[in-house]
C-alpha cells in the first residue's frame, strides 16, 4: 500500500499576524505616481505647515489618498501631503 501525505503529516502553515495581513492587503492595490515638478512634502494639507522633504521631479512615490487635491503620499520612507498638481494621475496597478 502506498502511503500518501495526510493532513496530519503536512507541516502546518505559519499563521500570519494581523499586521502582516494588513501590509499585504495594502500592497495589493498600491498606486504609484510620478512627480512632474519639484514639490514640498508637508505633515498637514497646507502650504503653511512645515516642510518634511522636497520631492524632486521625475521621482515615483506611493499614492495613499487625495484630500482636496493634497495628495497624501509616501516618499523616501516619509508620509505627508504634497500639492496634487505636481503629479501624474494615480493609476492602480493590478499584478
Amino acid at each position: 500500500e502506498t502511503v500518501t501525505e495526510t493532513e496530519a503529516t503536512k507541516k502546518p502553515k505559519k499563521e500570519k499576524s494581523d499586521e502582516e495581513e494588513e501590509e499585504e492587503e495594502e500592497d495589493e492595490d498600491v498606486q504609484t505616481i510620478k512627480c512632474t515638478g519639484a514639490v514640498l512634502l508637508h505633515p498637514e494639507p497646507s502650504s503653511n505647515s512645515s516642510t518634511l522633504a522636497t520631492i524632486p521631479a521625475g521621482v515615483d512615490v506611493k499614492f495613499i489618498r487625495n484630500e482636496n487635491n493634497w495628495y497624501y503620499v509616501e516618499y523616501d520612507g516619509q508620509e505627508g501631503y504634497a500639492w496634487g498638481n505636481y503629479f501624474t494621475a494615480p493609476v492602480t496597478t493590478e499584478e
